[in-house]
């Protein structure tokens, strides 16, 4: 009976979820379930195309800088370009601050990702590119 007492508030957890089915707050969180088949992302390079570190370099991760790019192109894929140019206008004053002079040009590159049949492609293209002059 001691067991009984001890278990029955479990079991009546256990039968109220199976009662409410997929409410919240009893659901099971699908979010991990799947994933989209393509994936974005944006990070800097140098003159040779060679990835540059932003926060090392920099005060960007790549994690600010497409946050920095959705929030310019707000949705609109049209507006990349001219986005990618206020990204780099940012990391030019950036560079600026610090009085770097490593590298002469600094671009910015969008890595698409894509899953088609089991294989992931990916393409890399610069979008945008910032000659820097060193006075």
């Amino acid at each position: 009976m001691k067991t009984l007492k001890t278990f029955s508030p479990f079991l009546l957890f256990i039968l109220l979820s199976l009662l409410l089915g997929e409410e919240h707050p009893f659901s099971r969180f699908d979010m991990y379930a799947s994933f989209p088949t393509k994936a974005t992302y944006y990070f800097l390079a140098d003159e040779n195309n060679n990835s540059i570190s932003g926060m090392k370099e920099f005060s960007f991760s790549v994690f600010r800088i497409k946050d920095m790019m959705n929030a310019y192109m707000r949705g609109n894929e049209a507006a990349e370009a001219a986005a990618a140019v206020s990204v780099l206008q940012a990391v030019e004053e950036d560079y600026v601050k610090q009085g770097a002079k490593t590298y002469t040009s600094i671009s910015l590159v969008k890595r698409t990702l894509e899953l088609q049949a089991g294989k992931v492609n990916g393409k890399s293209d610069v979008i945008a590119t910032l000659n820097l002059h060193h006075d």
